[in-house]
């Protein structure tokens, strides 16, 4: 997989650390291990977000060592050990408040609430969430919002409350648009898409559920978004299912599962 990633990307930390630049490649490694996650290679991901980690702690950078804490959180959160996870957010979100980084600090939120539906704590989800959303309002921030709204919009499906749901999944959607359709908001577009189409198939909307997630798959693909096509995919064989195509369900849970086998994702 890391092969996959450009030869630039897979350079850069082996120059900086040739440079003695040691700030750099933690830098790198993170970088690499995000792209890396988004591929659905966990393992790697892991391997250089903890590898990040021990150079940012042993030379004192608490800024990279909190990205670094949130990169392997969300490795855990993928792999199912949430309990995991949800303890490197909360180390991660310690350091940013503590350094005042409030992008960061609605970012690590916006993880341990992803965390907390898991475990089934809906009202500390939402209370999180709830706060990464006052924050980014308040900082005008368009990068990230969507992501936010999206994780509201699943704690509400988590909870049943399909209007309310659909209804920040859609704003959701819209931010994506006015933040425009790149790079890693283009990824968090296609999770938009793969909420909606989900929400709509709960509530029996299984002409628009097909066709947003038809549209998420797409992204997803542009993208290289393996996780999300996972999880799209398996929407797609939800609405065959309520809909009689069986065949059709039946295949899209088969490549559902098999990416999700691939990729490590216990989630699903």
């Amino acid at each position: 997989m890391v092969a996959e990633l450009g030869e630039d990307l897979v350079r850069r930390p082996r120059v900086r650390r040739g440079l003695g630049d040691l700030a750099g490649v933690a830098t790198s490694l993170i970088s690499r291990a995000r792209v890396l996650e988004n591929l659905g290679d966990c393992p790697a991901a892991f391997d250089d977000a903890t590898r990040a980690l021990r150079i940012c702690r042993e030379f004192g950078d608490p800024y990279r060592e909190a990205e670094a804490r949130c990169t392997i959180a969300q490795f855990h959160h993928d792999s199912g050990q949430y309990e995991l996870a949800i303890r490197h957010a909360r180390l991660a979100l310690g350091i940013r408040e503590r350094i005042g980084d409030e992008h960061g600090v609605a970012s690590a939120l916006n993880l341990i609430a992803l965390v907390e539906r898991r475990l089934g704590r809906h009202a500390g989800a939402r209370r999180d969430v709830e706060r990464a959303l006052a924050l980014q309002r308040r900082m005008k921030a368009g990068y990230g919002l969507g992501r936010t709204l999206t994780n509201l919009a699943e704690i509400e499906r988590s909870a049943g409350r399909y209007g309310e749901a659909l209804g920040h999944a859609l704003a959701a959607l819209a931010s994506h648009t006015r933040a425009g359709a790149g790079g890693a908001e283009r990824i968090a577009q296609g999770a938009s898409l793969a909420t909606v189409a989900r929400i709509q198939c709960r509530m029996g909307d299984h002409a628009a559920a097909l066709r947003h997630a038809g549209e998420a798959l797409r992204v997803q693909l542009e993208t290289g978004d393996r996780p999300g096509q996972g999880v799209t995919l398996d929407v797609l064989a939800r609405v065959g299912l309520r809909t009689g195509r069986y065949w059709e369900a039946a295949g899209h849970a088969e490549e559902s599962l098999r990416i999700r086998r691939e990729i490590g994702d216990r989630r699903g």
